[in-house]
């Protein structure tokens, strides 16, 4: 969505550098190196109910691809 609106010149916005995705042509990227690389998580109580197992083999599919060289 922000680069929907930043593309439509609604204003400036800052996103997470996704890794192979292609940026509209009216929005540039910004490299911010100073930054360290995000972590994200998952937990539950109790054993995850089907659904949530699935939902993470696709999750941790997705970001094989974009960390894979």
């Amino acid at each position: 969505l922000i680069e929907t609106y930043v593309s439509n010149e609604y204003g400036i916005g800052l996103a997470l550098d996704v890794p192979k995705l292609k940026l509209m042509p009216q929005v540039r990227s910004l490299p911010l190196p100073d930054f360290e690389p995000v972590s994200f998580g998952a937990m539950w109580r109790s054993k995850p109910l089907p659904v949530v197992e699935a939902f993470l083999e696709v999750v941790k599919g997705r970001a094989r691809e974009l960390t894979a060289e």
